[in-house]
């Protein structure tokens, strides 16, 4: 989905579920496009915050945690079933 951005410089917003190295950059490289940057904005159940600086981290609460787990069951779930 594009999100932004002008000239050479576009902004895209990519959702993959089960990520493998450096799969973002092939599927561009694939189709014509380089990429520059990469922003995990998400991570499984759990949206990242905007100010979160590269190496720092969050501590989760009680709630977070659970989410992110279910999130985890679920996805080998659906792995295991083929789906």
């Amino acid at each position: 989905m594009r999100e932004g951005g002008r000239g050479l410089n576009r902004w895209f917003r990519v959702i993959v579920n089960e990520g493998r190295n450096r799969e973002v950059r092939r599927l561009w490289e694939a189709v014509g496009g380089q990429v520059s940057r990469l922003i995990r904005v998400r991570y499984g159940a759990l949206v990242l915050p905007d100010d979160l600086e590269p190496g720092r981290y969050l501590k989760l609460a009680e709630g977070e945690i659970r989410k992110l787990r279910e999130s985890v069951v679920k996805n080998r779930s659906a792995i295991g079933s083929g789906g």
